[in-house]
């Protein structure tokens, strides 16, 4: 039988102190255990959930990260789960980490989405934020887009509009109507474009309803006679006192010009008949006084012309006038003639008594002739003259029974 050795004991003590180790150990992680569990038993259940903020905006470019909270702090609230109403607008990532953080992620799309986080169990205690999602960068230039259009819109002084700012308050809503609907509601004075451009119409009204009036003035005229002379002066006073404004709405203007034009037709017309009225008797004494009178009338204008009631008075004083000078030139002419026959006549008697006169004679003849042209003279070269006495006395005292009255 062999021999029974018992162990040392420092040879026991390390399994033992291995086992101690490991019994402690065990103990405590069930004491951690049943901690835990007293503590979560303990623990109250979630009431709700809330954020910071029940809305939120975010760029389409970046990220944001959601925090909700649960109610009471501190509480048991289990399993959660997030839900996007639109998860083409924007997806939820939930923290590995903390259940109630989120990171909400843009798909590049704008428009608005519901996130909701959602304690899974029966009481289905719930949260829900509105999320919009935006270009900022495309806003930032819609804002600058509607500032233009406001900056224009300022420039218009409302207290102290007039009808010439019409094309301002024009430029200023086609400028309005250019925008983008999503610019238009980035533009603050569109109400004061509103009141400029009432004021405007306003101010158009009135002018209208004055320039009708003076329009309908013109159109009572009618046909222009003297008689309607005040009318159409009564015309022109009230277009003249109308503004310059109020002036580009009277749309007959031209008729008005028209009818003045013509009144002073019929004034120069009646003028030019109290002319011809005024000569009366016609006499060559009046050929000046006529021809004046026919000299105006020729200056008219082919419509006043017409208008001369008298012209056939005129034009047969002008015959008349005509008539009487042709007969006094006739009658000079007769009365030249006969003077001129008789101062022939009183010639030659002159100078067959006194012996004065022109004679015509050469060198070797013996006659003296009254003309040159004598057809005696044709063959001589030398022609002397002087008078009958000079003939005489040189010896050619006989007169040519051709030219002469010699015998």
């Amino acid at each position: 039988m062999g021999n029974f050795i018992l162990p040392h004991w420092k040879s026991l003590w390390i399994p033992f102190f291995q086992v101690s180790n490991f019994i402690l150990q065990s103990t405590i992680v069930l004491v951690s255990l049943l901690g835990v569990v007293f503590y979560q038993s303990a623990l109250p259940t979630v009431q709700s959930f809330y954020t910071d903020q029940t809305s939120l905006v975010m760029d389409i470019h970046s990220e944001d990260n959601l925090k909700f909270h649960a109610d009471p702090e501190r509480c048991k609230y289990g399993k959660v789960e997030y839900i996007s109403s639109d998860p083409d607008v924007l997806s939820v990532i939930p923290d590995e980490t903390d259940k109630l953080t989120c990171k909400l992620v843009s798909f590049d799309l704008e428009g608005t989405a519901q996130i909701q986080i959602r304690q899974v169990q029966k009481n289905g205690v719930s949260a829900t934020v509105f999320v919009k999602v935006e270009d900022k960068s495309l806003i930032a230039e819609l804002k600058e887009d509607a500032e233009r259009v406001d900056q224009l819109i300022g420039q218009l002084d409302l207290n102290q509009l007039s009808y010439s700012d019409k094309s301002s308050v024009e430029e200023c809503r086609t400028a309005y109507n250019a925008l983008s609907d999503r610019a238009l509601q980035y533009v603050t004075l569109e109400s004061n474009l509103v009141r400029a451009e009432n004021e405007i119409k306003k101010i158009e009204a009135s002018y209208q309803k004055q320039a009708e009036a003076v329009a309908d003035q013109v159109d009572a005229v009618g046909e222009v006679t003297l008689e309607k002379a005040q009318l159409i002066e009564q015309c022109r006073m009230a277009y003249d006192a109308l503004n310059d404004e109020a002036k580009q709405f009277v749309t007959n203007l031209a008729v008005l010009e028209e009818a003045e034009e013509e009144l002073d037709f019929c004034r120069s017309a009646d003028e030019l008949d109290q002319l011809i009225l005024s000569i009366g008797e016609v006499t060559l004494e009046k050929e000046e006084a006529v021809m004046r009178v026919y000299s105006a009338y020729s200056r008219l204008p082919e419509s006043a012309k017409k208008k001369v009631q008298r012209y056939g008075i005129l034009t047969a004083a002008v015959g008349v006038i005509n008539t009487l000078k042709a007969d006094k030139a006739e009658a000079e002419r007769q009365a030249e003639e006969a003077r001129k026959l008789a101062e022939l006549e009183e010639q030659r008697s002159t100078e067959e008594n006194t012996g004065y006169g022109i004679v015509y004679w050469t060198p070797k003849g013996k006659s003296y002739h009254s003309r040159e042209s004598c057809p005696t003279l044709s063959r001589s070269k030398t022609i002397l003259s002087g008078s009958v006495s000079e003939a005489k006395n040189s010896g050619h005292g006989d007169p040519c029974n051709i030219c002469a009255g010699g015998s």
